[in-house]
């Protein structure tokens, strides 16, 4: 029971995303919570492949499109911030791509650096030191 002394610190996945990709959560994400303050941000990027000829968003579009559902995509996981950003990139440009889940950002950064998955979303601060 809340008792006014407990404080958490929790991401953004747990109150906005966990609620609509479980049928049940035993907690209610606006009313069990009281916002305090905000503590990070993390600024998300759209990495490419270098094998992938695109430079920009538009032809990045354009390839994607020209390959529907065969062009891949890295996520940290099911449900992950990576793997939301994406879905939400594919509905507004209208491509589709197929996910590739792995088990945290650090694994699905190592493959898209590889070259094994063409794409992901990640934060600025995991993927800068491959950014060329």
């Amino acid at each position: 029971p809340a008792d006014g002394y407990t404080i958490g610190a929790m991401g953004d996945s747990m109150l906005t995303l966990l609620p609509h990709l479980q049928s049940q959560v035993h907690y209610d994400p606006l009313g069990d919570f009281a916002p305090v303050s905000l503590v990070a941000s993390i600024t998300s990027v759209l990495v490419v492949h270098p094998a992938v000829p695109a430079t920009s968003i538009e032809q990045l579009v354009a390839f994607a499109k020209s390959r529907p559902e065969s062009l891949d995509f890295a996520s940290g996981g099911m449900g992950s911030q990576q793997h939301v950003a994406m879905e939400l990139f594919s509905s507004a440009t209208g491509v589709h791509l197929h996910h590739v889940p792995f088990r945290g950002p650090a694994q699905a950064v190592m493959e898209v650096v590889s070259g094994r998955i063409p794409v992901m979303f990640v934060a600025l601060s995991i993927a800068q030191p491959f950014i060329l």
